[in-house]
């Protein structure tokens, strides 16, 4: 059993966790274990337990809000590798929570400083293979910033000239519908950044 407070007066109570279970758990908050009895698979006996083992282990969660995940913001941003092209980068939006707000889905922020001004390729690929990504590119963040936004899929290439040492921060907001043109989440996806 576990429960954020020794009483289970807390709103969640104490849970049941039987042979092994998932938690997420929040950093500052206390979380109070207690092993008893239960039934035997067998017999369906009540049993006692004499002896037990109790062990954690970490699985960092990159979900909104949570610090230290990169991608969520323009303040801590998922940087590509300009040395290196293609630079790619995978993620999926339902890891961040909207920030910007472009288009009132959750956002994805990957930042790309180039070393050589050129004109640039935006490759985003949905996961499903059927969504166009909402791809903004800004400057700072801001709606005012934005210096380009295209839905990008197969036959609609994004290019757009980059100047080198500017950071340049694309902001992955939802997806649309090719065939509807409704605007969803966008999941997982590929980000590709090449220089043509």
């Amino acid at each position: 059993f576990y429960s954020t407070s020794c009483d289970g007066t807390d709103g969640a109570g104490w849970s049941v966790a039987i042979a092994s279970a998932e938690l997420l758990m929040s950093v500052g908050t206390t979380y109070f274990f207690a092993v008893g009895g239960g039934e035997d698979p067998v017999s369906g006996a009540f049993i006692q337990v004499a002896e037990f083992l109790l062990s954690l282990s970490l699985t960092e969660a990159c979900a909104p809000g949570v610090a230290g995940c990169t991608g969520d913001t323009c303040d801590d941003p998922d940087v590509l590798d300009a040395s290196s092209l293609p630079a790619a980068a995978t993620g999926n939006s339902g890891d961040y929570q909207d920030v910007y707000g472009f288009l009132a889905t959750r956002d994805a922020v990957h930042a790309f400083t180039p070393q050589t001004t050129g004109l640039y390729d935006l490759g985003v690929v949905a996961d499903d293979g059927v969504l166009a990504p909402n791809v903004f590119v800004s400057t700072d963040c801001n709606s005012a910033a934005v210096v380009a936004w295209q839905y990008v899929y197969e036959g609609n290439p994004f290019e757009l000239t980059l100047e080198a040492g500017t950071t340049y921060y694309l902001i992955l907001d939802g997806a649309t519908d090719t065939t509807t043109g409704q605007v969803q989440e966008l999941g997982g996806y590929t980000l590709t950044v090449s220089l043509l």
